[in-house]
């Protein structure tokens, strides 16, 4: 390879500088393709965990809410039923009075 001026030698240089750079990004870009494509795994697989967190806890949630309700009627009803004997009782000692 013989190069005639140093203008041509420059030229070769800058050719070859190219094509380095060139593959250089290539690789950087491969690169960062995949990071990418690994961090949208990760992320998806995060989103698939927060949303059964959020299932489990909407579960929770309406057992809380059905059984406290169910709860609060169990309550009445045994405090009608207290009402009923203490009034059951008081009338049978003022009958034995």
């Amino acid at each position: 390879m013989y190069f005639n001026t140093s203008q041509d030698l420059l030229f070769f240089i800058l050719a070859v500088a190219v094509g380095v750079l060139t593959v250089f990004l290539v690789w950087a870009m491969f690169y960062v393709v995949m990071i990418l494509k690994k961090s949208y795994g990760a992320v998806r697989e995060v989103e698939k965990k927060l949303e059964s967190l959020d299932a489990l806890f909407t579960t929770i949630k309406e057992h809380l809410m059905t059984s406290s309700s169910s709860l609060k009627l169990m309550v009445e009803v045994a405090g009608k039923l207290i009402g009923l004997f203490q009034k059951r009782k008081e009338s049978q000692s003022k009958k034995k009075s």
